[in-house]
């Protein structure tokens, strides 16, 4: 399988890359490198037996808000899934700079998202967060817990599953899958905390 990991220079985009690799799959990482660089990458690579920037894992450089600057990669790789990490991740940094990141993560989605469904993708998971669901929630907290953020931060990953959830109404060629994580936990690569909220099936 093909696969298109934005953010994939990041903490949860490298290990994903890692396991994606182990699992036989090819690999395109889409990252600004504004937060992050190659590094990881290359280990990643030279665990896996790969060669950074060869067939199996490809990069390109680019913003998720600049599609011209990616879209033709997206199309000639033609990934069958996107694992969508790239994206702003501060509650308190979004409340300096709200727009920034209600720009980033809302609209940044949308556009990586017409670039999959333009390169044929049929599957998307969405990196939310438990920040949508405030700071009131009961603990431990339920899958269908009300969701009541308080940030802007925490608003703009509910506005993006909710525009992934309005792009699927209407096309429906794609499944999307969200899981709302909530602290990264363990040394293994593959453990992560967090519950998948939403999964719309293609049709």
């Amino acid at each position: 399988m093909r696969v298109l990991v934005t953010g994939g220079a990041g903490f949860f985009g490298s290990h994903t890359v890692s396991v994606l690799l182990d699992a036989g799959h090819d690999v395109l990482v889409l990252d600004s490198l504004v937060s992050s660089t190659t590094v990881p990458l290359e280990r990643v690579a030279e665990l896996a037996g790969a060669t950074f920037g060869g067939s199996r894992l490809r990069f390109h450089r680019a913003d998720v808000r600049e599609p011209t600057s990616y879209r033709e990669a997206v199309v000639a790789f033609g990934p069958d899934a996107v694992v969508h990490f790239a994206g702003l991740k501060s509650p308190t940094e979004s409340l300096a700079d709200p727009a920034f990141y209600y720009t980033v993560n809302v609209a940044g989605t949308a556009t990586v998202v017409q670039a999959a469904g333009a390169a044929g993708a049929r599957a998307f998971l969405f990196s939310s967060s438990a920040t949508v669901y405030g700071d009131e929630a009961p603990v431990p907290v339920g899958e269908d817990a009300a969701v009541a953020p308080v940030t802007p931060y925490g608003h703009s990953k509910l506005m993006a599953e909710q525009v992934l959830r309005h792009m699927h109404e209407a096309g429906r060629h794609m499944g999307v899958a969200v899981p709302r994580y909530f602290n990264p936990s363990g040394r293994s690569p593959r453990v992560v905390s967090g519950r998948i909220r939403r999964a719309f099936p293609p049709t």
